[in-house]
């Protein structure tokens, strides 16, 4: 006879005979133990739930741990420690959090922490218009520093400029909140002109739902989220892809009306994180100035056109007839008849911005400044490719603003002020002033700064208590761009700059594209064509005057590098670079120029030792390898002349 046993199950004696089970009678099933246990319905589901969702979450967060723990991934703050004591910098990969690739960085600069009691700190908050594109040595934010300066002998102005290419008003919020921390004594508040076409416009997901913003930010700066992304990259042979989906198609797939219901999220999101970055400000005691965008009317054409939605075929017909005869009558310059012809395609449909751009010119042409700055704001306003600050972004910083008014917020109605000076009559924005759509040339950023610049001192003296010197004269735009080094090379190079900008999309649907791209780069050529011995003189002058009155400015020295290098003066330029590059341990770019300037003046083994640097820094860049690669290469070929 079998003994019997005893076993526990769930706390209860059971007796089993036999060491098994009959063959004609199952095994208990989970169910069965579970409801032994005591789990049974909705018990049991949510432990099998508790179970499918805390799983995954505790093995990603030891991941987290282990990486972390590792040293894998890299801080996602826009400031990080520079590696020198008490020194901040900007974050080189903070685009990368954002971003799906990297194709822009922020400002180097150095931010000493905490603040010397001397030192008046000022932020520039924004996106390109604010950095300086496509030089950021010459932004608006270094003129009024200049200006500062002057205006407050007795103490150290800093300004700081915290904007950033490509981004828009929901990553300038986060920006702003960690400017707060910095001991700030003002923010300076430009932008809106990456709202409606940008990665949280209107037609993207995030855009409409912009409270997953913050949670997709966070997600991103987990380890585990980065090496995801490195593996990815990997496999996709490289990150260095950018841009590629930016063509022209891509480009009018996402057109967008003024009158398209999804812009009133962009707005109420604006709105809000105008909000939110007075809000940091004020919090940490600091001041705010706040301005309204000017943007290029006159000579910038609308991006894009789109047609009234409810436009019928016979309609749409009819409108095209009189559009094609009006611009034949303007072709021509019979301005007359041809406003009398756009105003009746006007009755039909007044949605097409290139339609009211057109009339605005013709307006000008006959001398109505009124009727044709009507219709040049009216076709930005239309332009369905919304590159450029509209009025209904420009009437929320007004009211942001105004309502905070006792709150430490100033207001600088920039879009309605600037303008150019005679001898031109029409006072309307253009080329006078911006490179392109919205980008200051020099004199527009100087013009700029002198809107701001009493709403600046204001803001500091009533704001903060700092005193001010008894006024002087203010800096004339010679003056400053003697001090900044902003020579007739540095002219050219921003020219030529803008010229291969505006020959990539979006700008190749714009009216007269191809006439006014070719006299761009007419205009380029001849300045080049001017130069010579003389002029390499001239700004080699300059830029040793500058760097004479100012010899801690490493943009100064940056740029003379740059220049040193073009002429093929590679030993002058060495100096100059790694000063740069000492004080900037952490940006690639650097290291890569100090790498090429090196390898000029015959010190290979250095510019190979600069160059693994900067591919320690990035891994990932293209241009960083083969310059390594390049240098590599060359020393190998000399080591083989040298054998024969």
């Amino acid at each position: 006879m079998a003994k019997s046993k005893t076993s526990r199950a769930c706390g209860v004696r059971v007796r089993r005979q036999g060491r098994s089970a009959p063959r004609n009678v199952e095994a208990p099933s989970t169910s069965g133990r579970a409801a032994q246990c005591g789990l049974s319905g909705r018990r049991l589901w949510l432990v099998r739930l508790g179970s499918a969702v805390l799983a995954p979450i505790l093995f990603l967060l030891l991941l987290e741990i282990g990486l972390t723990v590792a040293g894998f991934g890299r801080p996602a703050t826009f400031f990080v420690s520079s590696g020198k004591k008490g020194m901040l910098t900007t974050n080189h990969w903070y685009v990368w959090f954002y971003r799906p690739t990297r194709t822009t960085s922020p400002h180097p600069c150095l931010i000493q922490t905490p603040k010397p009691n001397d030192t008046i700190r000022l932020f520039v908050l924004g996106e390109s218009a604010a950095i300086g594109t496509p030089k950021p040595a010459f932004n608006f934010g270094r003129v009024l520093e200049l200006m500062l300066q002057d205006r407050f002998p007795r103490h150290r102005v800093e300004v700081i400029n915290a904007a950033m290419r490509g981004i828009d008003s929901h990553i300038v919020a986060s920006i702003s909140a960690e400017c707060a921390r910095l001991q700030p004594d003002l923010f300076v508040v430009y932008m809106g002109n990456n709202e409606v076409i940008g990665q949280y416009g209107p037609t993207t997901f995030l855009g409409r739902h912009p409270g997953l913003i913050g949670v997709l930010h966070r997600m991103m700066a987990t380890r585990v989220a980065q090496c995801l992304r490195v593996a990815v990259a990997r496999v996709a042979s490289g990150a260095e892809k950018a841009g590629s989906s930016e063509t022209m198609e891509s480009f009018r797939r996402n057109r967008v009306a003024l009158d398209d219901s999804r812009r009133e999220a962009t707005y109420r999101n604006y709105r809000r994180n105008l909000t939110r970055i007075c809000d940091h400000a004020v919090a940490a005691g600091a001041g705010v100035v706040v301005a309204t965008i000017p943007v290029n009317l006159k000579d910038c054409p609308p991006l894009a056109s789109l047609h009234r939605r409810d436009l019928t075929a016979e309609q749409l017909e009819t409108w095209e007839s009189l559009y094609n005869r009006a611009a034949q009558n303007e072709t021509e310059q019979r301005y007359a008849e041809a406003i009398a012809g756009y105003r009746e395609a006007l009755a039909i449909d007044d949605h097409d911005a290139d339609l009211h751009y057109r009339l605005a010119r013709c307006h000008l042409a006959l001398g109505d400044q009124e009727a044709a700055r009507t219709h040049f704001s009216l076709a930005r306003d239309w332009d369905a490719l919304q590159f450029r600050t509209d009025s209904a972004l420009n009437d929320i910083i007004r009211e942001v603003a105004s309502a905070r008014a006792d709150k430490k917020v100033h207001l600088v109605d920039a879009a309605g002020r600037l303008a150019p000076d005679s001898p031109d009559p029409n006072g309307i924005p253009g080329q006078e002033l911006f490179n392109d759509h919205v980008h200051c040339n020099f004199d527009g950023d100087y013009r700029l700064v002198r809107l701001l610049l009493p709403a600046v001192v204001e803001a500091l003296q009533r704001d903060r208590g700092v005193v001010a010197a008894e006024p002087s004269d203010i800096p004339t735009r010679d003056q400053c761009a003697a001090r900044l080094a902003f020579t007739a090379w540095e002219e050219v190079d921003t020219l030529a700059a803008v010229a291969k900008m505006l020959a990539r999309p979006p700008f190749l649907d714009q009216i007269d594209h191809a006439p006014r791209q070719a006299a761009l780069e007419k205009r380029v050529s001849e300045m080049n064509g001017r130069i010579d011995q003389a002029f390499v003189d001239g700004a080699v002058k300059a830029y040793d005057d500058a760097i004479a009155l100012n010899p801690s400015d490493w943009a100064l020295h940056y740029n003379y590098a740059n220049f040193l290098y073009q002429l093929q003066r590679y030993g002058q330029a060495t100096p100059h670079i790694r000063y740069v590059a000492d004080m900037f341990p952490g940006v690639p770019a650097f290291h890569v120029l100090f790498g090429y300037c090196l390898a000029g003046s015959g010190h290979l083994d250095q510019s190979i030792e600069q160059f693994r640097l900067a591919r320690r820094l990035d891994k990932h860049s293209k241009p960083i390898k083969e310059a390594l690669a390049w240098a590599e290469q060359r020393k190998r070929d000399l080591t083989q002349e040298t054998r024969n």
